[in-house]
């Protein structure tokens, strides 16, 4: 995921799924090389680059028990921003 996502500037939904059903996310790489993630659960957060951005993702999935829940499936669909 991290791979495409930060060579490729734009929004991605990323499905997720496992024991506990599915959950869907979104994260966007910005032109200004700044990462967001949307999870509708929670909130959404804007980081300042790559680095951060996959520290924190990983830290909140863990925290979250995604990759416990949900760590079973994972696809990646890119979405065209709105201009």
């Amino acid at each position: 995921m991290w791979s495409v996502m930060s060579r490729a500037y734009g929004c991605y939904a990323v499905f997720i799924g496992g024991r506990l059903g599915s959950h869907i996310i979104a994260l966007r790489h910005h032109r200004d090389d700044t990462y967001s993630v949307f999870d509708p659960n929670y909130f959404q957060i804007r980081m300042r680059n790559k680095p951060s951005f996959i520290g924190y993702t990983n830290l909140y999935f863990r925290a979250a028990e995604y990759f416990d829940d949900y760590g079973m499936a994972c696809a990646v669909a890119g979405i065209r921003p709105p201009s």
